[in-house]
C-alpha cells in the first residue's frame, strides 16, 4: 500500500490525537496529506491566509506558544509536530465558529481535496483588489464586516444569488477584511 492509499484509508472521525499541520488541513475540512502537512509545518510562503491565520490561533489558543509581534513563528517551536487532543479541537472549533465535518458529525459537508494551485496562486495584489471590491460593496450596502451575526445573513445573500459559500469561507473573508484595515 502506498503513502497516497495510506492518506485516503484514515477515518479522521476516530482519531483522537492530531498532529498541529493534521489540526489545521482538518479543520478547513482538507485532507491532510504528507505534501500539504509539510507546507503547513513549515509555513509555505504560498499558503493561503486563512491557513496561516489558523495556524497560528491553533499555537496561540491550544497550544499556548507565544508568537511574536513579526508573526514568524520560529521552526524550531514546532518542528516536533506538537499534537492536539480531539476535544482541544472541538472546544477551539466551538470558540471560532467553525463546524468542521470530522468533529461534527451533523456538518455533511465532504472533506475537500488538498490546497489547489488556483487557491495558492492568487497574486497578493490581485487578493487585495477583491477584498478591496468587497469592501466597497459591503460599505455601499452600510454593512459593517466586523459585525455580529453577519456571516449568516452573507450566506442567505449568496444564496438568493443561486451560489453556495459554506460559513467558514465567509468568515475567512471577513477575517481578512479586517486584517486589511488594520494594515
Amino acid at each position: 500500500m502506498n503513502q497516497k492509499e495510506n492518506e485516503e484509508k484514515i477515518d479522521w472521525n476516530t482519531v483522537e490525537e492530531f498532529k498541529l499541520s493534521e489540526a489545521v488541513l482538518l479543520l478547513l475540512d482538507r485532507i491532510p496529506t504528507e505534501d500539504e502537512k509539510k507546507r503547513v509545518l513549515f509555513d509555505d510562503p504560498k499558503l493561503p491566509d486563512n491557513v496561516k491565520r489558523l495556524k497560528k490561533e491553533i499555537l496561540q489558543d491550544i497550544l499556548n506558544l507565544p508568537i511574536p509581534h513579526s508573526g514568524i513563528i520560529s521552526v524550531s517551536s514546532v518542528l516536533t509536530e506538537s499534537k492536539v487532543h480531539r476535544q482541544e479541537l472541538t472546544d477551539f472549533a466551538k470558540r471560532k465558529g467553525l463546524q468542521p465535518c470530522f468533529l461534527f458529525q451533523t456538518n455533511k459537508t465532504n472533506i475537500k481535496a488538498p490546497i489547489s494551485k488556483k487557491e495558492e496562486d492568487i497574486d497578493p495584489r490581485r487578493r487585495r483588489t477583491y477584498l478591496t471590491l468587497i469592501r466597497a460593496l459591503l460599505n455601499k450596502l452600510e454593512i459593517d464586516p466586523s459585525q455580529k451575526k453577519l456571516v449568516p445573513k452573507i450566506k442567505g445573500f449568496v444564496e438568493l444569488a443561486g451560489l453556495r459559500l459554506d460559513e467558514n469561507t465567509i468568515r475567512n473573508v471577513l477575517q481578512e477584511l479586517k486584517d486589511m484595515d488594520e494594515d
